[in-house]
This record gives C-alpha cells, sequence and structure tokens, in this order.
C-alpha cells in the first residue's frame, strides 16, 4: 500500500513537472512570437520609411535635374549674351574710331576752308573797290554775304566761289553799261564798254566825248580813273559802233591810257 502511494506521488509530480514546461513553453512561444510581431512591424515602418525617403529623393532628384537644365539653359544665355554684347562691343569701339577720324579730317577740312575763306575775304575787300561798276553792282549782294561775319562758313564759301565764278567770267567778255562818270568837274551820263577788267572805252551818247578808264589805287579813292582822249575820240566811237554792230567789223587802233595821279 504504501509502495502504491507513493507511486501515485511520483506520477502526480511527473504530471506537475510537465504540465510547468509546457505552460513555461506556451510562455516562450508567445513570447516570441509578440517579439517576431514587432520586428516585422518595425521592419514594414523601415521599409515604408525608405520607400518615402526612395520617393522623396527620386523627386528631388527630377527637380534638381529641371534646376540643372534651367540653369545650363540660363548659362547659355547668358554667354551668348556675352558674347554679343562683346561683338558690339568691337562693332562699337571700331565705330567710335571711325567717327574720330571722320570728325578729325571734317575740323582740318573746316580749318583749311576759315583759311580759304579768310584769304579770299581779305582779297576781295582790297580789289573791291577796284572792280568794274557793273560787276559790283551785279555781285553786291554776294559779296555783302562773303563779308558777313556771322554768317554761316557754307553760306561764306558759296559767296566766295560765286564772286570769283562772276569776276573770271567778267574778265573774259566785253561789257557794255551805262553810268554816270565826273569829267572835267561835270557829271555825264556815258557809255562805257568795259575790256575785262582792267580796261574800259567811254563815250557821250551823241559821241562829242571820248576817252578811256583803268582801276587806280590812290589811298582812300581807290577806283577807275577816266580820262577824256580827243585824239582817240574817232577810234573809240568806231569801237562802239562795231560792238553795237553798226557797222561792219575792222581793226581800231587804239592809243594805251596814260593815268594821271589826279581824277578828271
Amino acid at each position: 500500500m504504501y509502495r502504491n502511494l507513493l507511486t501515485s506521488v511520483l506520477l502526480l509530480l511527473s504530471c506537475s513537472v510537465t504540465t510547468a514546461q509546457a505552460s513555461s513553453t506556451e510562455l516562450q512561444r508567445a513570447q516570441q512570437l509578440q517579439r517576431t510581431d514587432q520586428l516585422m512591424a518595425q521592419k514594414l515602418a523601415n521599409d515604408k520609411a525608405s520607400a518615402e525617403l526612395s520617393f522623396s529623393w527620386q523627386q528631388e532628384q527630377a527637380s534638381l535635374q529641371q534646376l540643372k537644365a534651367s540653369y545650363q539653359a540660363e548659362k547659355r544665355q547668358l554667354q551668348l549674351k556675352l558674347r554679343s554684347t562683346g561683338a558690339q562691343s568691337d562693332d562699337a569701339a571700331v565705330r567710335r574710331q571711325a567717327l574720330a577720324k571722320e570728325q578729325a579730317n571734317a575740323e582740318k577740312t573746316a580749318v583749311d576752308y576759315q583759311n580759304l575763306l579768310a584769304q579770299g575775304v581779305a582779297s576781295f575787300k582790297l580789289s573791291w573797290p577796284l572792280l568794274p561798276e557793273p560787276l559790283k553792282r551785279a555781285q553786291l549782294q554776294e559779296y555783302r554775304q562773303l563779308t558777313n561775319d556771322k554768317a554761316e562758313l557754307a553760306q561764306r564759301l558759296t559767296a566766295l566761289v560765286n564772286v570769283l565764278e562772276a569776276t573770271r567770267s567778267f574778265n573774259q567778255t566785253f561789257t557794255l553799261n551805262k553810268q554816270l562818270l565826273t569829267l572835267n568837274g561835270q557829271d555825264w551820263q556815258a557809255e562805257v564798254l568795259y575790256l575785262g577788267l582792267a580796261k574800259a572805252l567811254f563815250r557821250l551818247p551823241d559821241g562829242s566825248l571820248a576817252g578811256m578808264g583803268s582801276p587806280v589805287t590812290l589811298g582812300e579813292s581807290d577806283g577807275w580813273l577816266w580820262q577824256i582822249n580827243d585824239q582817240a575820240k574817232d577810234e573809240i566811237n568806231q569801237t562802239f559802233a562795231i560792238y553795237l554792230q553798226q557797222q561792219k567789223v575792222s581793226l581800231v587802233d587804239l592809243p594805251l591810257l596814260k593815268l594821271e595821279s589826279k581824277h578828271d
């Protein structure tokens, strides 16, 4: 009986130990499953964070690529502008040099024209009183323009050219003019035939008086000196008749004019 009791106790202890071991194993498995769940949840969270980070990086990379492309395009535009500006700057420098050269030439030409004008004015102021009366009358406006210090250079030069051309033309032709002459202290309306710039013949309309004239320099009385020449009266009247086509052309022998020291 004692033995049976001992056996029963041992069996009971064995069952208790087995039950305790089983309970411990179930607890360990439960803890292991919980740990596994935690690890899986953490892994999923990490994967999600990694995926989100990767997506964000892809978006950021795309933005960076676009920014880089925009920067490169802007850089190319800027380089083109710089090259264009450089070319324009070079062209502007060339134009400035050309303009500076043209300006220097224009200034030199203006100085040359000023010198030419000054010489022309000085010459005509001296010779104006000695010019024939019809020439002075025809060129009076040009002479005033020429000697006007307030007129523009181009206007004065134009006047100088016109006066020079008129003077040259007058010197190559005969010019008939009617003008008032002072002869022997009396004023006479006479016909005057200018033989260029340096000589002239005159006569009264009825031919009763005739003579010659020439420009002379007598200080403040510069002008033309008129002298009656009775000895050459017929030849002078004949010259007028030929010029006016009142008689046939023929040779006329005219004496040289001898100038005196005073006006008659």
